[in-house]
């Protein structure tokens, strides 16, 4: 099951106002939000009813499904980052059926570690193929490229972590970052907006300036 911390972080304020305050940044916006849901639908998978392990049958598929779930991110923040999507997409099909043929002797320990090894392997290769995109097109990277490689980073350090330590600790470092990029995110709209108004006074300023007096134009025009 979900550990509750887990829920909260992500049913909690800092997902929901990160998903509000990247509003412009609408691929970081749907990565956050898709991620949530998808999470909600694991914590309803994982509510139904089930056997005895092993599982076989329904209860074998509902299982395999939230463990393809589980593997989906790094799907998705291929598709927000804008890379190429056949690697993970590939690892994430070998994975999923590595367990649909290997189930029930992978199982316990062994999948878990398995599952989060594909994982770290999917962000690294998320990350290198990012780094390629900004290299090989010779530009900055962008705002909202660094958010998600904020995010991606959050999911790889993540992924390690469980490899040795409680998931809860995970999840605290989840929480955590969750709420400084809703911080990050706060500032940029704020620092956008006063862009923003800054252009629209200097516009002004320019237009005064040009705008010339009607009795002006006629005493010139007497004279």
């Amino acid at each position: 099951m979900i550990p509750v911390l887990q829920a909260a972080a992500y049913l909690g304020a800092a997902t929901l106002s990160l998903v509000a305050l990247a509003r412009k940044h609408r691929r970081l916006a749907a990565y956050v939000g898709l991620s949530l849901a998808m999470d909600l639908a694991r914590l309803g998978l994982q509510q139904i009813p089930k056997g005895p392990k092993p599982y076989v049958g329904v209860d074998k598929l509902l299982f395999l499904t939230d463990g393809a779930m589980f593997l989906a991110p790094p799907i998705l923040m291929g598709w927000a980052l804008g890379t190429l999507l056949w690697p993970v997409v590939g690892l994430w099909v070998v994975a999923v059926a590595k367990v649909a043929v290997s189930y029930p002797e992978l199982r316990g320990p062994a999948l878990t570690r398995f599952y989060l090894a594909a994982l770290v392997t999917g962000h690294v290769a998320l990350l290198i193929g990012a780094v390629w995109k900004v290299v090989r097109e010779g530009r900055t990277m962008r705002r909202e490229e660094g958010l998600l490689l904020v995010l991606l980073a959050v999911g790889l350090s993540g992924a390690g972590v469980a490899l040795w330590h409680p998931w809860r600790h995970v999840n605290a470092v989840n929480l955590t970052v969750y709420a400084l990029l809703c911080l990050a995110c706060f500032f940029c709209k704020k620092r956008k907006e006063s862009e923003h108004r800054g252009l629209d006074v200097s516009g002004e300023t320019t237009e005064t300036e040009h705008v010339t007096d009607p009795a002006e134009t006629q005493v010139g025009d007497e004279r």
